[in-house]
């Protein structure tokens, strides 16, 4: 494995990480104050609220699925017959993809909770 595939997984790894770690933090917050959140909205703001909170845990299951697969690759990568890893693999490319569009989702939604 060379210097440059190394740095791809280390960055791929660390952005995994990060968005995993925010989207923790905004289902912690959202879940922690929540009633000053809505206060006494409607029915529909409850729902969008819940769809957000939604997003943001299928952003954390998809997160630790990537987390996996990469961890999987690099250690296919030790045997010496494995294919070259990537993380342009399919098994850290969708669940990472995932992750980011449904943390991006939940971001929206609850912003359209919030202001709205």
């Amino acid at each position: 494995m060379n210097e440059l595939s190394k740095q791809a997984f280390a960055t791929a790894l660390e952005s995994v990480k990060q968005v995993l770690a925010l989207s923790t933090g905004v289902l912690a917050l959202v879940v922690t104050f929540q009633d000053k959140i809505l206060g006494a909205r409607d029915v529909g703001h409850k729902v969008v609220m819940i769809a957000a909170l939604v997003a943001h845990l299928v952003s954390i299951v998809a997160g630790v699925f990537a987390l996996y697969a990469m961890t999987n690759a690099l250690e296919d990568a030790a045997d010496a017959n494995a294919d070259k890893p990537s993380v342009k693999q399919a098994a850290i490319r969708k669940p990472t993809r995932v992750q980011f569009i449904s943390f991006v989702f939940g971001l929206a939604l609850l912003a359209g909770v919030v202001l709205f």
